[in-house]
């Protein structure tokens, strides 16, 4: 023991890093326990099995387990109870390992005298070892580019850049403001923004991820002005070209729909698309390189703390040769992404790129996006009212049991989603079995082929007439954009009260639809600015909000000629199928697919009055049709999703990763007991991700296990609910036409895309941010000279 114990590169020795910390191996204890101890390895081996367990050193017990951990962890409680100082890897690697489970503090000092633990200030110092080289890897990719850019790397042997994601501060409130539901449930941030009192405290935590997809081989020579005002309107708005790839895509969906739930397509499972391949399909299944940053105690709320918090993640950002900065993407929801903007705007008078803040380029991501969405989806198919109209949203999540769905989509995002899914995916099998004419999922239709290749292209003829049912097109709307302004016929319906014309054409439109002074109104006659609209409804008075829609329409011909029901049928489809290639085209980080997106949604944002998310949307889609460099916009495209674990089809929204990596910090930090002074703080954000790297080493080394026993979470099998679901929707025969039938809760639903959407108003508004956006670089740029 005495010459175990005094080996300096002995593997009992503590003080290991947290990359030692991931090679922990209990054959190197064994083997050093061999050669210096082997007397005592004897005994212990003796001990602990038995003639039959001894050939596979398992336990007389258990054999199939090793008893190496056991005898690791005798040998190292008594080097420990010989040099508790130096030889206490295991002590430590066991009190990190407390310290981040919330176990008490006391119970430190009581398992130290066991030779268990080390106590409690041992343990912060170990801690405070660990986290004082949190960001290294970061600074270390820094380097890594400017070598590059001085020529003395090979663009082979350097990543592509990395990006900063932050999360938004509603997600990262400090403990003494943060609800405890809130903080066991962190994956269902605020789809719609709200905005916090002044004396509310919210701390701002990010990470960092090296992009995957290369960049460096690009040009990074930033665009003129002049550039930017000559980007087509075009290039906000899909295409036709747009629309045959939206096809694509909700066609693959249907087909994975139709193979999992109709017994006569199961075969076919393996012959169809169950990932979309591009161009970087490849380095996309790779696992991400990911470095918690920590907590910044600043407010985001407030422009001062915002332009501190730029500031500091400006130490991230590389030198170019010529004294200018290597711009990298700072990744956030709408409101962050605004908040920055607001904040390089303050700075804009500084006479260089790095007194503005323009090292880093704001961002918006998708996962918040998707929660928006998923609100507008649900405000409009999802009332109380419902309850007793089969086949309304409502009627089916009581029906099926879905007590955790709920009409604030903020507080249920996951439960929201897996319920639109569900319900879609029963939409889609009754309008298969309607065109197949197929009385129940056993039946097999007449015209079934025999072979697989004729029976693929029967299930595509099937998926064809399904989406001919459901798809709407954007181009009649696209086009009216598009056409010279003076032809608009619906240039007059947006109005102000004021009945002139203003200099500034920034309106915003009242959610009352039978608003007594016309919906449409200037900021200026309101005195308001355009980030004081907030996102979704807003009301030009307490009249108007308060304004109850009782009165029944005069029913019209049209009424009576429209099966609202197959309307409000379809309406659910075309939602729900939306939602799952643009969640699809995140899982294989198809940039591509992910901007199409941005396009088709760019007129929701207008049709559901977001117009802070239609800004940022704008914003992105400048920067990918010129508004920025060829590099950064090339990132843009690729570099918008993390892998955490690797794997294909398993890639996530960056902010989506941020909330994970707070609901991580905010479980460690709740046990400091309200008492989260700066270096608690940074104790605990710099030890984000730690915590897995340690229960890895206890499942795999000190536990000796092969894989986690931690149970996972999985989208659960709902082929017996699809069965009930047809079932009790057969009778309805809600994909026959039948002319006047509604439900009393939606007696007027169509299946239109867009119905307040004024083609004149979304023109002027995309030249007006255009302009802005290239005045705004003028003026950078102006700056920068004086």
């Amino acid at each position: 023991m005495i010459c175990l114990c005094r080996n300096q590169t002995s593997p009992f020795k503590g003080g290991k890093t947290v990359e030692e910390i991931g090679e922990f191996d209990w054959e190197k204890q064994f083997t050093e326990l061999s050669e210096q101890c082997p007397i005592l390895s004897s005994v212990l081996i003796g001990a602990l099995t038995t003639e039959k367990s001894v050939h596979h050193f398992g336990l007389a017990s258990k054999p199939c387990m090793s008893a190496k951990p056991v005898i690791g962890t005798l040998v190292s409680i008594l080097a420990f109870q010989r040099k508790p100082k130096s030889m206490n890897y295991f002590q430590e690697l066991n009190s990190v390992q407390m310290w981040l489970a919330g176990c008490q503090r006391e119970m430190f000092n009581r398992l130290n005298h066991l030779g268990l633990w080390v106590g409690i200030k041992g343990t912060r110092s170990y801690l405070d070892r660990i986290r004082s080289s949190y960001d290294t890897e970061v600074f270390k990719w820094k380097t890594e580019i400017c070598d590059y850019l001085l020529g003395l790397r090979s663009d082979s042997s350097v990543s592509g850049a990395y990006t900063i994601p932050y999360a938004d501060s509603e997600a990262t409130l400090s403990v003494d403001s943060f609800p405890s539901s809130a903080a066991s449930s962190p994956q269902r941030p605020p789809a719609r923004r709200e905005y916090f009192q002044p004396q509310m405290q919210q701390p701002n935590e990010g990470y960092a991820a090296r992009d995957r997809v290369p960049t460096l081989h690009l040009s990074d020579d930033v665009p003129l002005p002049e550039r930017i005002k000559t980007i087509p309107l075009e290039n906000y708005l899909p295409s036709e070209m747009d629309e045959v790839d939206l096809r694509f895509e909700l066609t693959t969906i249907v087909h994975r729909i139709l193979c999992e739930y109709i017994p006569i397509l199961k075969p076919l499972a393996n012959a169809i698309n169950w990932h979309i391949q591009h161009r970087y399909s490849d380095v996309s299944a790779a696992k991400s390189q990911l470095v918690p940053i920590g907590v910044l105690d600043k407010d985001e709320s407030r422009v001062s703390d915002t332009i501190d918090i730029l500031e500091e993640y400006h130490k991230y950002v590389p030198l170019k040769p010529n004294g200018q900065p290597f711009k990298l993407l700072l990744h956030a929801d709408g409101l962050s992404v605004e908040r920055g903007n607001n904040a390089q705007n303050a700075r804009i008078n500084g006479n260089t790129a790095w007194k503005q803040l323009q090292g880093l380029q704001m961002n918006i991501q998708e996962w918040h996006k998707r929660c928006l969405l998923l609100q507008d989806i649900f405000d409009e198919m999802y009332k109380g009212s419902s309850g007793r109209e089969i086949g309304t949203l409502f009627q089916l999540k009581n029906y099926f049991n879905h007590r955790n769905v709920t009409s604030n989509v903020k507080q249920s995002f996951n439960h929201d989603e897996e319920f639109l899914e569900f319900a879609t995916n029963g939409y889609v099998v009754l309008a298969a079995m309607h065109v197949l004419n197929m009385q129940s999922l056993n039946d097999i239709p007449n015209s079934f082929p025999n072979t697989e290749d004729k029976q693929m292209h029967f299930l595509h003829d099937v998926s064809g007439k399904i989406l001919d049912m459901v798809f709407l097109s954007t181009q009649p709307y696209v086009k009216h954009i598009l056409q010279d302004q003076s032809n608009d016929p619906e240039a007059e319906n947006e109005i102000c009260v004021c009945r002139s014309t203003h200099q500034d054409p920034g309106m915003v439109y009242c959610a009352n639809k039978d608003c007594m002074f016309g919906g449409w109104f200037h900021l200026d006659c309101l005195g308001l600015e355009e980030d004081d609209v907030p996102d979704g409804n807003w009301w030009c008075s307490l009249e108007c909000k308060n304004y109850q829609h009782g009165k029944k329409k005069r029913a019209t011909v049209a009424d009576n000629l429209t099966d609202h029901k197959k309307c409000y049928a379809l309406r659910v489809m075309w939602h729900g199928l939306n939602q799952k290639v643009r969640r699809d085209a995140l899982r294989e980080n198809d940039g591509k697919r992910i901007i199409m997106h941005w396009r088709f949604d760019l007129l929701n944002f207008y049709e559901h009055n977001h117009p802070k998310y239609f800004h940022v949307c704008h914003q992105l889609l400048s920067a990918i049709s010129g508004a920025v460099s060829p590099r950064l916009q090339h990132s843009l495209t690729w570099n918008r999703t993390v892998n955490p674990n690797g794997g294909p089809g398993k890639n996530l929204e960056m902010d989506l990763q941020m909330e994970f990596f707070n609901k991580e910090y905010k479980e460690s930090v709740k046990d400091a007991a309200g008492q989260l002074t700066e270096a608690t703080i940074a104790r605990h954000s710099q030890m984000v991700g730690v915590g897995k790297v340690i229960g890895s080493v206890y499942e795999k080394q000190v536990a000796s296990m092969q894989r986690s026993t931690v149970q996972t979470t999985s989208t659960p099998r709902r082929e017996s609910d699809i069965i009930e679901f047809v079932s009790m929707m057969s009778n309805e025969e809600i994909f026959t036409t039948t002319p006047g039938r509604h439900f009393k809760s939606f007696p007027d639903v169509t299946h239109v895309l867009f119905k307040r959407i004024s083609a004149s108003a979304f023109r002027k508004r995309l030249i007006r941010l255009r302009k802005e956006l290239a005045n705004h670089r003028e003026i950078t740029i102006q700056m920068q000279r004086n």
